[in-house]
């Protein structure tokens, strides 16, 4: 049974265009929606393996857990000083502007 539009998560509402696709389409969020699109990326050469698209959806520890990091707490805490860094940098780069 399909959902009322007023029910759909707009956030992960694909955007009506002809076939509900635009450039800034979440493509996690559309193999979720039609998991035959999984072919077509395929086709052009994007190999999205069972491995990938799960971690894609996991969390940090899952993704440690998943790929045998022992130090979790210095994988959470690279992954947030890149996230610093590049908010950095794109602070400077707007300041500048």
């Amino acid at each position: 049974m399909r959902a009322n539009v007023e029910d759909r998560n707009p956030k992960h509402e694909i955007r009506s265009t002809p076939g509900g696709v635009t450039p800034s389409t979440n493509i996690g969020d559309l193999i979720d929606r039609h998991p035959g699109v999984l072919e077509v990326l395929e086709r052009y050469g994007i190999r999205i393996d069972p491995a990938t698209y799960i971690l894609l959806r996991g969390t940090v520890q899952q993704a440690a857990e998943f790929n045998a990091i022992l130090d979790i707490e210095g994988f959470r805490a690279a992954l947030a000083e890149s996230i610093q860094a590049e908010s950095a940098a794109s602070f400077e780069g707007d300041v500048g502007r």
